[in-house]
């Protein structure tokens, strides 16, 4: 029965917010259940959003999934798929990775024990790629997985007939382990879906449809543009529904969310799949209101809206688009734009600084890269998408040219005229 409530400070108002009124009911389960759509992400890295509803059957890896089986499952449990499409759980002892690579010492309890890993003594410099080190042939290996030989097993196999493998210093050997079940070992993590790794398979998947927006540029667009705190957002998004999908997720259940579209005829919702991927309950999803670009300018005959949050993920010059819109935005809202090309974004870059009413204008290039954290030493990994667009934000000042007339303007930013006697 307790009400927690969180005071902030929003364009100079005193908020307060009903954790216990505005949070997102949802009847959220810790199984799959058939209507709900999840990912499956395997032990290559690959990724799937899937539904058992809509989809009975899956060809993953040369091997057909039949869905059915995973209904009931748990999330966050880990499975082996054989060749028959049959799955068996993996059961590991606690704090061990399902997902890692098998340890096939003899002593793995006093290993687990030591805080400290113990001083590597071998090295590799005797070793050379001549592909005769390893006893088992193909036909051999087809041989032992015939006769039922999977899992783990065919793996501590193949480890057991190399005869470098002992000889070989631990990184390598897990190296070794971790190639060979990538090759011999359909392993794959059921995971509930979520915004952000709604976004990285998509990106994964095909990066132009989701405008190269990857995952953690995402994150960096909904910080920039406080969306959290936010009443009234304004998104246009090309990219598959994930900066919709991102606002949906991070605003508050209150808040009003009006979607812009350049078409002359309102999108389908299947322009932004990312919705029906989060399992969004249908409340959720009717606060998107979905307005086209002219009537937000011009309004039609209604008030014009007001927004103290606007996204915009574009790959066309925005310049034009932003001098329409900065009338829109409310004192101290935010204004963010995404795009996969620089040149898109120079002049609006150019406009908010000469329009000297915002202040944080900042144009940044997000970068990433994967770092392998080894002992002493650190290796980066080569393949990896590093770049992913430019981002344009700014926050606009509260300001009124009424206040040069001792006028009054209130906290929502519109203007109240005093009428002179």
């Amino acid at each position: 029965q307790m009400c927690i409530r969180d005071r902030r400070r929003v364009h100079g108002r005193l908020r307060i917010l009903n954790l216990k009124r505005d949070l997102i009911v949802m009847d959220i389960t810790d199984t799959v259940r058939e209507e709900e759509y999840f990912v499956l992400i395997d032990n290559r890295g690959e990724r799937r959003i899937v539904n058992i509803k809509n989809t009975k059957t899956i060809k993953w890896r040369k091997k057909l999934i039949k869905l059915d089986q995973l209904k009931g499952k748990r999330y966050d449990s880990v499975y082996d798929l054989d060749k028959e499409g049959n799955l068996a759980e993996v059961v590991t002892k606690e704090g061990v990775d399902p997902m890692g690579v098998p340890d096939l010492s003899d002593d793995n309890e006093e290993e687990g024990k030591s805080e400290e890993e113990p001083e590597e003594t071998r090295d590799n410099r005797n070793f050379f790629a001549e592909n005769k080190a390893q006893k088992l042939t193909n036909e051999e290996i087809k041989g032992l997985k015939a006769k039922g030989v999977e899992g783990e097993n065919i793996i501590q196999e193949i480890a057991k007939n190399n005869q470098n493998f002992e000889a070989k210093t631990s990184f390598s050997q897990r190296k070794y382990l971790k190639k060979k079940m990538q090759r011999h070992l359909h392993r794959f993590r059921i995971v509930r879906t979520s915004i952000a790794n709604i976004a990285e398979t998509l990106f994964v998947d095909d990066a132009s449809s989701v405008n190269f927006l990857r995952w953690d540029s995402l994150g960096v667009v909904l910080h920039k543009s406080n969306v959290a705190l936010s009443r009234e957002i304004l998104v246009i998004d090309n990219a598959s529904g994930v900066l919709l999908g991102g606002a949906l997720s991070r605003s508050s259940p209150t808040a009003n969310l009006t979607c812009g579209y350049f078409d002359d005829k309102k999108p389908a919702i299947n322009k932004y799949r990312a919705l029906n991927f989060l399992n969004l309950p249908r409340s959720q999803t009717e606060r998107v209101k979905f307005v086209s670009f002219e009537a937000l300018c011009y309004g039609e005959g209604e008030p014009q809206p007001r927004f103290d949050s606007v996204m915009i993920s574009t790959d066309f010059e925005v310049s034009k688009v932003i001098a329409k819109i900065v009338p829109l935005i409310l004192p101290s809202g935010s204004l963010v734009v995404y795009s996969p090309f620089l040149e898109v974004l120079g002049e609006g870059f150019d406009y908010l600084t000469k329009e000297k009413r915002f202040v944080f204008v900042m144009l940044n290039d997000i970068f990433m890269r994967e770092l392998q954290v080894l002992k002493l030493r650190t290796h980066p990994l080569m393949n990896m998408h590093a770049f992913s667009g430019f981002i344009l934000s700014g926050c606009l000042l509260y300001t009124s040219d009424a206040a040069d007339d001792l006028l009054c303007v209130d906290l929502g930013g519109r203007r109240i005229i005093k009428k002179k006697k």
